[in-house]
């Protein structure tokens, strides 16, 4: 089967769209200005003042109209943020339970260990009375033989086995622990509106931390990254949340496919192309079906039953990718082969870019 052409998210009305449509109006007005002055030039008084009647009245719409999209962009503006910060807090409830999961495996193991070095302390603690009281009590014929019974009821040899593999699992799990408590600190930060130097390697490893619980049932993971990725002017905060809305849907598409089979497989890439960085999130699940694929960028439109998916993910996504980055979201699909996700960032803003080029 051959694969489907990528799939571009539609353009939705944002500030940028509105802000171009006052700029044409204030053209407008400026037309009309100048042959107003040219009929005012030529002295036709009577097509003058009809003119000028019209501009006028075409001048208090366009002051009606741009405080109408004004309201509207402020309006726009608060709502989107709104609406990613609900979704990430959504997200971050259902990643609570996942999290807790994980880190209660190692502190399980932490406690079992720590309750044996309690038990080989005391051992060794009674062992060394033993000798003490020996070495006071005995004569030297006998000590070696009462040090030697000591040890044996201490069972020192097991000890002297056991306690570096618990020493070595307690540090392991407390390293795991932390590691799962930073990463899910990353990912809840609120973060700013202002961009700043992200290294995107960095969020894709949290967020294969953080969802861990999601995937690792049903798919295994594999991270390909580019060690020589230069940063990006990002926002952190809102790019973690496009890798975990990608990363769950994906497991999501491979466990209705695959189930817990194990043949479930993820693959995230990172790598430089030109002046952007490319980030792939591919799956092996079913694909996305041809008759509903145009619509996977809408908002609120979902094909999962009540309480997987809200239809939001996607949507907030392409928000984030297109409009706050000015990057680009494309989706390759083959039904029965599975999907990838391919996203475009610059590796400097459009602002920087477009001072770059005036120089």
């Amino acid at each position: 089967m051959n694969p489907t052409p990528s799939i571009h998210p539609p353009l939705m009305p944002s500030s940028g769209d509105a802000q171009r449509e006052l700029e044409a109006m204030r053209k407008t007005v400026a037309v009309l200005t100048e042959a107003l002055e040219q009929q005012q030039a030529s002295g036709s008084a009577g097509g003058a003042f009809a003119l000028f009647r019209q501009s006028a009245q075409l001048q208090t719409l366009v002051e009606e109209k741009t405080r109408a999209l004004a309201r509207m962009v402020e309006e726009l503006g608060a709502t989107q943020t709104q609406l990613v910060h609900a979704q990430k807090l959504e997200a971050v409830g259902q990643l609570a339970a996942g999290v807790a999961h994980e880190i209660n495996t190692p502190l399980q193991y932490i406690g079992d260990n720590l309750q044996f070095l309690d038990k080989a302390f005391n051992r060794i603690v009674t062992l060394l009375d033993r000798v003490v009281e020996a070495a006071e009590e005995c004569d030297p014929d006998e000590f070696a033989e009462v040090v030697q019974k000591a040890m044996k009821k201490a069972r020192i040899d097991f000890v002297r086995k056991r306690v570096p593999r618990a020493l070595e699992q307690s540090i392991e799990g407390v390293q795991n622990v932390s590691h799962i408590v930073a990463a899910m600190k990353a990912f809840s930060h609120p973060g700013g509106d202002e961009k700043q130097p992200t290294n995107l390697n960095r969020l894709l490893d949290t967020t294969r931390t953080v969802s861990r619980n999601e995937w690792k049932y049903v798919a295994e993971l594999l991270l390909d990254l580019d060690n020589g990725l230069p940063p990006i002017e990002g926002l952190p905060s809102e790019l973690n949340q496009v890798f975990l809305n990608l990363i769950v849907n994906a497991a999501h598409a491979i466990s209705d496919r695959h189930g817990t089979s194990g043949e479930g497989k993820i693959v995230v890439r990172t790598r430089a192309e030109g002046d952007h960085a490319i980030v792939e999130i591919r799956d092996n699940g079913g694909g996305i079906p041809e008759e509903i694929r145009s619509r996977i960028f809408d908002p609120f439109f979902t094909t999962k039953e009540v309480g997987r998916g809200t239809g939001q993910g996607l949507a907030i996504a392409r928000s984030i990718v297109v409009d706050k980055h000015g990057g680009e979201i494309e989706v390759d699909t083959v039904v029965g082969e599975g999907t990838t996700f391919r996203i475009k960032l610059p590796l400097s803003s459009p602002n920087e870019s477009a001072t770059e080029s005036e120089r």
